[in-house]
């Protein structure tokens, strides 16, 4: 995927992100389940590490991985402000 400019790249993350919350929320009503700030903390601390660890040979590179939190981020923040 180095042929793939970041911007894509981080779109294309943060839509699958998107599409994987949703399909799962739909089925489970999970995010109504769980605590708002205990989702932000465990993905802030299992997200920060995951984004900054990185080997050049890695299918899933930086700026993928950096669009999964932020469609993450966002689909929690458009979830509760329904």
């Amino acid at each position: 995927m180095s042929h793939v400019p970041d911007i894509l790249k981080t779109l294309l993350g943060s839509s699958l992100s998107v599409i994987t919350l949703y399909l799962i929320d739909k089925k489970t009503k999970l995010l109504e389940k769980i605590e708002f700030l205990l989702l932000f903390f465990i993905f802030l601390t299992l997200g920060i590490p995951f984004i900054l660890y990185h080997n050049p040979g890695m299918v899933i590179d930086r700026y993928l991985k950096l669009g999964f939190l932020i469609g993450f981020f966002s689909y929690l923040f458009s979830n509760k402000l329904r």
